[in-house]
């Protein structure tokens, strides 16, 4: 976000949602702690078309595989499979979970089974119930349950949309899990 922040024609607001509390719930819905907290979230999609604009088609390498990448004091220089050596001065790789760019920085870094499994989803914020729309449109909302929990807040449309009533409510439930044999 810092880059909307000084360097962009877009700014933060326009690229986010906000929310003012952060929320727990119990069983039945039931409020069991609530705190005033200014956050702000964002979609991935909403960040690539506002970088996209910014920087331009001739700037993403879309298709292409990072091998490799060196830096000095003025900029990155990436070196692709096909051969091909870029130089920048900001380098985001949005590439996933394994993703080439936080291997390379971070070779030694052992990573470890965090006890649970996470499945992400969306709903649009019109398909929710009043009283499911009451809940999570202006916070960070927690649902707890023994074994698991859940994590919503609203991010924008899948267009970008920020309009009430246009944007996503994103969820993150998580259900603890033992860790499960080594291969």
């Amino acid at each position: 976000m810092k880059w909307f922040d000084g360097h962009s024609a877009r700014k933060i607001t326009e690229l986010s949602t906000s929310s003012s509390r952060l929320r727990y719930l119990g069983s039945g819905n039931a409020i069991l702690h609530e705190e005033p907290a200014d956050w702000r979230y964002t979609s991935w999609g909403t960040v690539y078309r506002a970088l996209l604009s910014d920087f331009g088609t001739d700037h993403y390498h879309l298709g292409e595989f990072c091998a490799g990448y060196g830096q000095d004091v003025d900029q990155v220089e990436l070196r692709f499979v096909s051969g091909r050596v870029e130089r920048a001065d900001l380098v985001v790789f949005a590439d996933g979970i394994s993703s080439t760019g936080r291997k390379r920085m971070f070779p030694d870094l052992d990573r470890q089974y965090s006890g649970y499994v996470g499945w992400r989803g969306a709903v649009r914020e019109d398909q929710a119930s009043r009283d499911t729309h009451e809940l999570l449109a202006d916070s960070l909302t927690y649902s707890i349950a023994p074994a698991t929990q859940c994590v919503m807040y609203p991010i924008p449309g899948v267009d970008g949309e920020l309009a009430d009533g246009k944007r996503l409510f994103n969820y993150v439930w998580y259900r603890n899990v033992a860790a499960g044999p080594a291969s």
